[in-house]
């Protein structure tokens, strides 16, 4: 399920044979309000149908349906139940089996569950601080990830918290952070890291301040 305009790194795929499988659009969601909606969303009906279309064309051609619930390498695009759900359906009438991937592991998820929440918790608080910058955190368990207002400022950000609080934060996609802690990662770690990137955000501001208020004060050349 390959996300509008996703970007891939060529050293990821070029050794790789691609094939003209069949593909449904990926409705991916942003926003907490929609991602809380009980039913499906007008991008999620809109996959669906094509996805029927395709299995009513080439149903006993396909074998089987393959999706990431988190699509990382694209930007951190994450898929609602609702409609992993609702693709199950169309699936079983054409007995094409469902296939997730993604890499699971025993014994941490629970734990992975509440720090992750208390992480997008802290991500949303950070985009209410500085909304000029940062939008749209989502996340499920510890996959979380912020999108920035531009790849500049993204960019900018990582590298104050890798080099000013020796912090490491990855990017992903055109203009997103995305956070992947260890399974094994501690509440005053995360509160660090929370803390190095709301510095390195302080920081980005005042820069932007003082150039917008430097070209405001430039004398006018004759």
């Amino acid at each position: 399920m390959p996300g509008p305009g996703e970007k891939r790194s060529p050293i990821k795929t070029d050794d790789f044979p691609a094939f003209d499988w069949p593909r449904v659009p990926s409705p991916a969601v942003y926003y907490a309000e929609e991602w809380e909606s009980p039913d499906l969303l007008g991008q999620e009906l809109a996959a669906l149908r094509t996805a029927r279309e395709l299995l009513d064309r080439y149903g006993s051609e396909i074998a089987c349906f393959v999706y990431e619930p988190i699509q990382g390498e694209g930007g951190d695009r994450h898929l609602r139940p609702q409609f992993l759900s609702a693709m199950e359906l169309p699936c079983a009438d054409h007995d094409v089996l469902t296939i997730s991937e993604v890499v699971e592991s025993e014994g941490l998820f629970a734990r992975a569950a509440d720090l992750g929440s208390h992480l997008l918790t802290e991500l949303r608080r950070l985009g209410g601080e500085f909304p000029q910058i940062l939008s749209r955190p989502r996340g499920q368990g510890l996959l979380c990830a912020i999108t920035v207002a531009s790849r500049e400022q993204r960019d900018t950000l990582l590298r104050i918290t890798r080099e000013r609080y020796k912090c490491l934060l990855l990017p992903s996609g055109e203009r997103e952070i995305r956070w992947r802690p260890a399974l094994t990662v501690t509440q005053p770690e995360i509160a660090d890291a929370l803390t190095s990137l709301r510095r390195a955000l302080q920081e980005l501001t005042n820069r932007t301040r003082q150039q917008d208020e430097g070209q405001y004060l430039s004398p006018r050349r004759h």
